[in-house]
């Protein structure tokens, strides 16, 4: 939770001062294009972090479904009565208890809280920009 908080922070701050390089060059930037570059790199860095923890937890989901899926097929072609009672049993579990990752039940870790993420970051940006705007 607390790693995806303090990226959600760098994808708003990184940016923002990017920005103001951008917009404002000359009364709050730095000019030198090495720079900009910089931290443009930051915020890519910052992006793949989150692509990076969010992208294992999908894709364990992902494969929980399908493994209920094989643990179907499975029981409809198994003969062996203890094997059998064993995969219903697997099935069962997979069926009452879903796969899926959370940061200590306040959101789950899955590719929608990317969108999400991207758009509280807009919305910040848009309005530090309207409140520097109002400043200058």
């Amino acid at each position: 939770m607390v790693d995806i908080l303090t990226v959600f922070l760098h994808l708003v701050i990184t940016p923002y001062f990017f920005l103001l390089d951008l917009l404002y060059p000359v009364t709050y930037g730095n000019t030198d294009p090495s720079f900009l570059f910089l931290q443009l790199a930051w915020i890519v860095a910052h992006v793949l972090k989150l692509f990076l923890i969010i992208q294992p937890c999908s894709a364990t989901c992902n494969e929980a479904r399908r493994t209920g899926t094989l643990v179907a097929q499975l029981l409809n072609n198994c003969h062996d009565s203890s094997i059998k009672k064993q995969l219903e049993t697997f099935a069962l579990q997979l069926i009452h208890q879903r796969v899926e990752f959370s940061a200590c039940g306040f959101y789950t870790l899955n590719f929608p809280l990317i969108a999400s993420i991207a758009g509280s970051v807009t919305t910040y940006l848009v309005i530090l920009i309207q409140f520097q705007a109002s400043d200058s």
